[in-house]
């Protein structure tokens, strides 16, 4: 069994991997918003609007959980 200090860093690791994987996933988001993207241009911009502001707020919630 697991003594809560375990169960706490576990907890801690898992919720870094989602983080890390939510940035990640806003960073290919726009890479493919990118010339030569399959979005159309009105698509694009709000693509890109939206996985700019997701990359900046996965990066702070990183930041911060770093720190924690």
């Amino acid at each position: 069994e697991r003594s809560a200090g375990q169960k706490a860093g576990i907890d801690r690791d898992k919720a870094m991997t989602t983080l890390l994987g939510e940035a990640q996933d806003y960073a290919l988001l726009l890479d493919h918003c990118a010339d030569g993207s399959p979005f159309a241009e009105p698509d694009r911009k709000a693509l890109r609007a939206l996985a700019k502001t997701g990359v900046r707020r996965a990066r702070a919630r990183i930041v911060q959980r770093r720190i924690d």
